[in-house]
């Protein structure tokens, strides 16, 4: 298969077919050792930038533009314009890029030969004797030393080519300043071009490290907010989730009002067995009192037989009737202290008293109102009784500290009946 080639003579392109049986697709114009070589569109911005300054002329770029017809920019501008716009074209795999591969490699084919034949120290040795060798212009090899360190396929030639290009762009920066400046190239004081250029590396290596620790601050940062993002996704989840348990609770709470509304609350439960409670006890005094007044009313329905007979005494031969026993219980005169109780059932309290032989000493003031008194009465007393269910409990607290306190017996009852009351005191007689 037969491609285009081209050689330069006299500053004149001449396009040419190259194929198997052409007579200059041998050694003469391209050897086998440039041939695979590296992809010019492969080659980074500076690289190309550099071979097409130092290879490559405008009107070479212009002849190949209008060969494969690119447009061309204005006549108003530099030449500037041709190296930029062959740069672009040269960036990817095109017919004009393959052109200038094939030019290069021609025009620098001795030395291409003679860096493909030595090792990668030899050839880092050539190079650094080429930049240290002050050449004329029209002899320069820098041209063609660059292409082919740059064209090299082999990868440990990749960081002589970053050497060589680093020092031909510092070189060129150190060329414009003495433009700047307005000191000829010729007259640069080489030790002054030294220092000048070892300041530049260090500026180079300072804002290369600038560069790299402004990456790694870039690196925490993205690192930084990767976490931040991670906890606020955890948070809205905690959130939501609080708000989800501030739901459920919102809603058993109105369930529980709903409740409490329609029916009865626990307090109002204890509050009608409490209430319970104390009209059993009623009640059941009632009974043993309602019990007591019958039997008295039947001892009193057996007077009338007597009055009959107009005689208190017994009629002859009939035995008297015997009188009901009743268990015998005396008080002996004891002082007994009841503190609290109902107060509708004072004289109740007072009979029941009596009749077991005792007196009855009642009080019905809190604690608060009257301390003295109810130390007095305790003092006096000889026994004492305290109904739980009808007295404050700071009244029930401070009767058991002085009972305590004075060595008086005291017995809390579990309810205010009278009947319940008369029971404890037979059972305390008893005793």
């Amino acid at each position: 298969m037969a491609e285009i080639g081209m050689y330069n003579i006299d500053n004149d392109f001449h396009f040419y077919l190259i194929s198997d049986t052409h007579p200059y697709s041998g050694s003469d114009l391209m050897p086998s050792s440039a041939l695979n070589r590296r992809k010019l569109w492969t080659m980074s911005c500076e690289t190309l930038f550099q071979n097409f300054a130092a290879s490559l002329t405008p009107d070479l770029i212009v002849k190949l533009c209008r060969r494969y017809q690119y447009p061309l920019p204005d006549a108003t501008h530099s030449d500037l314009a041709l190296y930029h716009l062959a740069h672009e074209h040269c960036h990817r795999d095109s017919p004009f890029s393959r052109q200038v591969q094939r030019y290069l490699n021609r025009r620098h084919a001795a030395l291409v030969s003679q860096i493909a034949q030595l090792p990668s120290l030899a050839v880092r040795a050539r190079v650094t004797e080429v930049l240290a060798e002050e050449q004329e212009q029209s002899s320069n090899p820098l041209p063609g030393m660059m292409w082919a360190v740059c064209s090299d396929p082999r990868q440990d030639v990749r960081p002589i080519e970053q050497f060589f290009i680093e020092e031909l762009h510092l070189r060129s920066h150190c060329l414009l300043l003495a433009q700047f400046r307005g000191e000829p190239h010729s007259d640069v004081d080489p030790a002054a071009a030294n220092a000048e250029r070892e300041a530049l590396e260090q500026t180079l290596k300072r804002l290369e490290t600038e560069r790299d620790d402004l990456r790694q601050d870039v690196r925490n940062l993205q690192r930084a907010n990767t976490r931040m993002k991670q906890d606020n996704a955890r948070l809205q989840g905690d959130l939501a989730d609080m708000k989800q348990r501030g739901a459920e609770l919102e809603k058993q709470r109105r369930s529980q009002a709903a409740q409490a509304s329609q029916g009865v609350t626990l307090r109002d439960l204890r509050k009608l067995q409490y209430e319970v409670a104390r009209l059993s006890d009623a009640l059941r005094e009632k009974d043993m009192e309602t019990a007591r007044l019958a039997a008295t009313a039947a001892s009193c329905e057996s007077t009338p037989l007597a009055d009959d007979r107009r005689t208190d005494e017994a009629i002859p031969g009939e035995p008297p009737l015997p009188e009901p026993e009743w268990p015998v219980f005396d008080l002996n005169g004891e002082r007994v202290a009841l503190i609290g109780g109902l107060t509708k059932a004072s004289g109740h309290y007072e009979q029941a008293i009596s009749q077991l032989g005792g007196l009855c000493m009642r009080y019905e003031g809190s604690a608060n109102q009257g301390h003295k008194k109810l130390a007095r009465i305790i003092r006096q007393a000889d026994v004492v009784f305290c109904p739980v269910d009808c007295v404050s409990h700071g009244t029930a607290s401070a009767a058991k500290k002085l009972c305590r306190s004075l060595d008086k017996p005291c017995h809390f009852l579990r309810s205010s009946g009278v009947s319940y009351v008369r029971e404890k005191l037979r059972e305390v007689v008893a005793g």
